[in-house]
């Protein structure tokens, strides 16, 4: 297994138990979550999730910082341009 290192966004492997793999038994172990897990943290968060992928071209839009498209205070209704 190659390492990595550390990242705040990938739950790290601690280790592994495979003595009994022939019966189909894997144990793994890995850091403590203190948000819990991802699919319960995602439901959470999910009114402060801001989509940046444009609808019509899928690229990435880094200039949208609001989750509402039509928000007069993003750059664009502004008038001003980022990147």
């Amino acid at each position: 297994m190659i390492h990595l290192g550390k990242h705040l966004n990938i739950v790290n492997l601690l280790g592994a138990h495979t003595s009994n793999i022939d019966k189909g038994e894997l144990w793994i172990l890995v850091e403590y979550c203190k948000y819990g897990n991802l699919l319960k943290f995602i439901q959470r968060a999910k009114n402060k999730f801001i989509n940046q992928i444009d609808p019509v071209t899928s690229d990435i839009d880094v200039g949208r910082t609001s989750p509402f498209p039509n928000d007069p205070l993003l750059p664009k209704s502004l008038g001003c341009r980022i990147g």
